[in-house]
């Protein structure tokens, strides 16, 4: 009741803020920030830098993130998050096709990064982590990821940026289809099926898939890997309803079952390991939008289910549900101002044969800012007060402060305070081989941000610089005369790097265009204290590179990418250091209204690449898919 209360306040007072403010057109498809100024305005004295945003990003955020647009999601269609998300300069840590992948930002770990879909958290309260190969892109229509300090809205878990993926149905009238397979190497096929029906008040899209590969690919040894298959279902389905010119319902079902073995590493004999994954997210969202504002209440039901099984270790059984309510206003005055608050509650069950019966309330408020003082410079503010189990915590938050010179060129700076909570693994995991800690502390950052958006016609530079400071690292190692694992709260571990993304396109002809994006990152972290203690799998560098030419409705695309040395745990020994990998790939495409279809070559240079010490990546393989549509799809806004 006292969370409703609070709504309901600050909905009000927002309200009675927004005065006189001129009408703003709302959309949940991605836009430049220009095109969300109302019309009686836009040739105001104000030229401000255009700055992408994503669909579920509410304000401009330090220093632009990346951004896919709608068709280039569709493109890449027959892939998995985790392989998209590479391009957006975001380390993807893989074990090998068809296994466990897992983000890293800055120097953090996989708990640091969150993955919101359709505006809700999926970060696991078990282990804190979410495995990006679960999503396959065919179900994603808005794709963004933000590594900078506007996170600290987001909650628990989301210091090292975060990933934001959505789906709508699209505006259409009358009916449409598609119909998609996808084959590769090792045995990969892939068939997807969607159906989709629209009017003026309503709109509707179902999806299918079902996905199987063998992964037996041949090791250096010329053995072929063990024990390594995967099989996939999927069903998904969104609706809007577009009550009148102010409100419309959406809601969303998704339903997953995947069902993989475990490949043993090249060094060890098979254990027959196996992880079975049944998902099932149902979710519901009310928008209701005014001459100057929109607000959104969303309900959410989460449920998770993992049974793991090996010959070695005992078997484990967790199951969770997790019951989300949030509610956000968003209110604009005039060009200068955007205004955003909400408020978040979350109750997490779980149930587990290593951590028994467990639940957990997690609630917060939280208020936004983003304003243009003049014409040079910007202020964009925000706070987050944080609770689990109705205990308080340090209020986190951000402060940017933005310069822009000229019209192409836009200078920020940034600090920012979150934190993330201990998982329930953590705290509570008891076996054999394990113990949690129930006296962990959270997690805590600082960080600092400077950098530069450079746009000149088909020309745009984004440097930047961050340092990270973070106290309370948890860490688990082998402990005591038994070796039994368990977490505990490091001295503090200090990250220090820069990101340089440059993309420059050009056009030949009518039908001839070129692309070129680098993206080069290097990364210092060390536990302060303790140099020789090194935070593993976090490479010193990474730099990827990637061309692509059109013609009509052709492309022709390389890329490829380089990572640099690190090592696999965290003693600074020689032995665990890993050498860099380099993988290449290339595609050919083609792309029209009512057909798609691309080949692609993966590790093209035939290299031999360990992500993980002794899992190996298979040397030069291939995969192929053709979509075939029905019907007259429009936009997804």
């Amino acid at each position: 009741m006292r969370w409703l209360l609070l709504c309901f306040l600050l909905s009000g007072t927002l309200n009675s803020l927004a005065g006189h403010s001129t009408k703003v057109k709302i959309s949940d498809s991605p836009k430049s920030l220009k095109d969300t100024l109302p019309a009686s305005i836009t040739d105001s004295v104000f030229t401000l830098i255009e700055i992408e945003v994503g669909s579920k990003t509410a304000l401009m955020p330090y220093i632009e993130g990346w951004i896919a647009e709608e068709t280039e999601v569709a493109a890449f269609r027959g892939r998995r998050l985790s392989e998209t998300l590479q391009r957006s300069g975001l380390l993807v840590r893989a074990y090998s096709p068809g296994g466990l992948a897992t983000p890293s930002s800055r120097g953090g770990a996989s708990r640091h990064t969150a993955l919101l879909w359709n505006g809700v958290n999926l970060q696991s309260p078990l282990n804190g982590t979410i495995d990006l190969s679960l999503f396959p892109m065919e179900f994603i229509d808005f794709l963004s990821y933000h590594d900078n300090g506007i996170s600290s809205l987001r909650g628990s878990g989301s210091f090292g940026g975060s990933i934001n993926l959505g789906s709508t149905p699209s505006f259409q009238t009358g009916w449409s289809a598609a119909l998609g397979l996808s084959v590769g190497s090792f045995g990969f096929f892939r068939p997807f099926g969607e159906i989709g029906y629209g009017s003026n008040r309503y709109q509707a899209s179902g999806k299918a898939m079902w996905s199987q590969s063998r992964n037996d690919f041949k090791t250096e040894n010329g053995e072929r890997r063990e024990n390594a298959a995967r099989q996939e279902y999927l069903l998904s389905h969104e609706q809007r309803f577009v009550i009148n010119a102010r409100n419309q319902l959406k809601s969303w079902v998704w339903w997953q079952q995947a069902d993989r073995e475990i490949p043993p590493s090249s060094i060890s004999a098979s254990r027959n390991e196996y992880q079975k994954d049944s998902i099932l997210r149902l979710g519901l969202e009310w928008m209701n939008t005014g001459e100057n504002r929109v607000d959104k209440l969303r309900f959410f039901r989460l449920e998770e289910k993992t049974d793991y099984g090996s010959d070695v270790t005992p078997a484990s059984l967790n199951e969770g549900v997790s019951w989300v309510a949030n509610y956000q206003s968003e209110h604009y005055f005039g060009l200068r101002s955007k205004w955003v608050g909400g408020l978040n509650f979350r109750e997490n069950r779980v149930l587990g044969d290593a951590i028994g019966r467990k639940s957990q309330t997690l609630a917060d408020v939280w208020f936004a800012m983003d304003h243009w003082l003049s014409s040079l410079w910007n202020l964009d503010v925000g706070m987050r007060l944080p609770s689990a189990d109705w205990q308080f915590y340090v209020p986190a938050g951000h402060l940017g402060i933005g310069y822009q010179p000229s019209k192409s060129c836009l200078v920020k700076i940034g600090a920012a305070y979150n934190f993330t909570l201990p998982s329930l693994n953590d705290l509570y995991w008891s076996d054999n081989f394990a113990r949690g800690n129930e006296n962990l502390l959270p997690e805590r950052s600082i960080d600092l941000e400077l950098g530069l958006v450079y746009k000149r016609q088909l020309f745009q530079l984004k440097p930047r610089l961050y340092f990270r400071h973070v106290y309370d690292w948890i860490q688990w190692f082998p402990q005591g005369a038994g070796g039994v694992w368990s977490p505990d709260n490091l001295q503090s571990v200090r990250s220090v790097g820069g990101d340089l993304p440059l993309e420059w396109e050009r056009s030949w002809s009518n039908a001839i265009r070129t692309t070129t994006v680098l993206f080069l990152n290097f990364n210092y972290t060390r536990e302060l204290g303790n140099e020789l203690r090194h935070i593993a799998q976090l490479p010193a560098f990474r730099f990827n590179f990637l061309m692509r030419l059109d013609y009509k409705k052709w492309s022709l695309e390389y890329s490829d990418q380089l990572i640099g040395n690190r090592y696999s745990t965290p003693n600074a020994s020689a032995n665990d250091l890993l050498p860099s990998q380099y993988l290449a790939s290339l595609e050919l495409s083609l792309n029209t209204k009512s057909f798609e279809c691309y080949f692609r070559l993966e590790n093209i240079w035939n290299t031999a690449v360990e992500l993980y010490p002794y899992y190996p990546i298979p040397g030069i393989h291939w995969r192929a898919g053709a979509v075939y549509r029905l019907g007259k799809e429009n936009s997804r806004m």
